[in-house]
């Protein structure tokens, strides 16, 4: 088959699987890419992700040798749209709208390998090998090159029509396609509602310091329990944070009336209770959370997040949750408790004194 013809084909069978864009790029990633991700690297601001630092990242090729091409595409998530449902009522903690929707990285390697099953049959010499973001490939720098859009100033990849809100995915091929134009403008312009609104200042412009990004902190992080001048700025996110992407402007062009794949529905609110949160035993977060992207986070992790956003609520009723936690046997769980009491703005004075001592 003709290299034109088949990267068209390839495209209809990615769209006909639920990804909403798809393109192709070079194998060869651009230098300016390799040296940001080793300065970005070398100035520590990937934290404790040391999985980051995998030399394969620099090309595709190292990763899997017999690449030719690399083949992009996204899936779209929608944000939740009610208060109810985006956690911003009080006395609820938030967590990340891509995170209500079923374990991304297994649906997303299904419909790949479902794919490339469909690819084989109309090329039967064509291979591939999937990858997700938990594969060492630099996934939006490809994606740039693929013409999928340009990376913003909050580092995320954007695309001028549908925003940032999906996944990236793709495949290594061991055939040449037809590759893809990337964007040459960047179209942030004098825009700067994502470095403005981070409560954390982890944003410059096109530079993450990814140890200060609240989703950082609430899903990598391991330290239990976080620095007093970052856990107060985390506001009431207990899994991730969307804050960069909610304001935006690209993100407010997609209608929320856009249609999902049938598989690919959310499971559970993006807003949580956090007298029930605070309430659960481990069993009972592991049960909530089942086939969701939050067990990234382990239980003490979570629990932590859940008493740093009750702490950052202001809400007294939340204050004999959080006491209860205090007398954990678990050195690291009362640590966390501990901290949230003796730091926590607006403790109604009859528990003020009493947190100073606990602390």
């Amino acid at each position: 088959m003709e290299k034109i013809e088949l990267t068209a084909k390839i495209k209809s069978v990615l769209s006909g699987n639920g990804f909403e864009l798809a393109g192709v790029a070079s194998v060869v990633p651009q230098p300016q890419h390799i040296e940001y991700w080793k300065r970005w690297i070398g100035a520590g601001h990937h934290g404790e992700m040391n999985y980051l630092e995998n030399p394969v990242r620099e090309s595709i090729q190292k990763w899997w040798p017999e690449a030719r091409s690399v083949v992009v595409a996204a899936l779209f998530y929608k944000a939740s749209s009610t208060q109810k449902e985006n956690g911003t009522g009080t006395g609820f903690g938030r967590i990340a709208d891509y995170a209500v929707y079923p374990e991304y990285h297994k649906i997303i390697q299904k419909k790949l390998k479902k794919a490339i099953k469909e690819i084989q049959i109309i090329e039967p010499g064509f291979e591939a090998q999937p990858f997700v973001d938990s594969s060492p490939v630099l996934e939006r720098p490809y994606a740039q090159m693929a013409g999928l859009g340009w990376i913003g100033k909050n580092t995320m990849l954007i695309n001028k029509r549908k925003g940032s809100r999906f996944f990236l995915a793709g495949m290594a091929v061991n055939v040449e396609l037809q590759p893809d134009q990337p964007d040459p403008m960047n179209h942030c312009g004098t825009c700067t509602r994502c470095l403005d609104a981070c409560p954390t200042r982890c944003l410059t412009p096109h530079q993450m310091d990814a140890s200060r990004c609240i989703a950082y902190l609430t899903i990598e992080k391991r330290t239990i329990p976080i620095e007093p001048e970052l856990s107060q700025k985390m506001g009431n996110w207990v899994f991730g944070c969307d804050i960069c992407q909610d304001v935006c402007p690209f993100n407010g062009k997609r209608g929320v009336e856009d249609e999902m794949p049938k598989d690919w529905e959310p499971q559970i609110s993006a807003g949580i209770d956090l007298k029930i949160a605070l309430s659960w035993t481990e069993e009972d977060y592991r049960t909530y959370f089942t086939g969701l992207p939050v067990r990234r986070a382990k239980w003490k992790q979570f629990l932590r997040n859940a008493l740093i956003a009750a702490k950052n609520s202001r809400d007294p009723s939340l204050i004999p949750y959080m006491e209860h936690w205090a007398n954990s046997e678990d050195a690291e769980i009362k640590a966390a408790a501990l901290s949230a009491l003796g730091q926590g703005p607006g403790l109604i004075a009859r528990h003020a004194g009493a947190a100073k001592t606990k602390c």
